[in-house]
């Protein structure tokens, strides 16, 4: 096989670089290239390499199950039994248990000490919750001849009232 239809081992470190955050440049920079803003793109272009890049998203991109899964996993899960008596978290029993996914990320406290973030579970309530309908934004439309309202109606409206109250009442009168 040619140079130019095969995976180099140099072009498979770009694939992996690249997944990490499908900017062309970057990668080839991580890669090594000695021009990433001009390989990066030719490279992510190139029918092998896009041909890896596009198996390798199939096979790792998560099904809208797993999605809803992971979801509802952050909005479910209860961190206590991972909560030391110092109020630190154990970590090595988080990862034991195979929850380091619910892990967002760690940041330091002034004291040198590591502050570990969990993601929102009340996000991930309200995004269950909006894909099985639960939550909708309800819009109600009105067609009102602003001609038909009295100057009191429009100075209410104005004036911050629900206008469809205010409508309301017009008609029952």
């Amino acid at each position: 096989m040619s140079g130019k239809k095969s995976l180099t081992d140099r072009r498979k470190r770009f694939i992996a670089e690249y997944l990490k955050d499908l900017n062309a440049t970057r990668a080839a920079e991580r890669a090594g290239y000695a021009w990433p803003n001009v390989s990066g793109p030719v490279l992510v272009n190139t029918k092998v390499v896009r041909d890896e890049i596009d198996r390798l998203l199939r096979v790792n991109i998560m099904t809208p199950e797993e999605v809803l899964s992971r979801l509802s996993e952050q909005a479910k899960t209860d961190y206590s039994a991972y909560l030391l008596p110092s109020g630190q978290v154990d970590l090595d029993k988080m990862l034991a248990d195979g929850k380091g996914h619910l892990i967002k990320g760690f940041k330091y406290a002034r004291d040198g000490g590591i502050i570990v973030e969990f993601h929102d579970a009340q996000k991930a309530l309200n995004l269950m919750a909006k894909h099985k309908g639960l939550l909708r934004d309800t819009v109600t439309q009105i067609n009102v001849n602003l001609d038909d309202l009295t100057t009191e109606q429009l100075e209410r409206i104005a004036n911050g009232e629900d206008p469809l109250q205010i409508v309301r009442e017009g008609k029952e009168s």
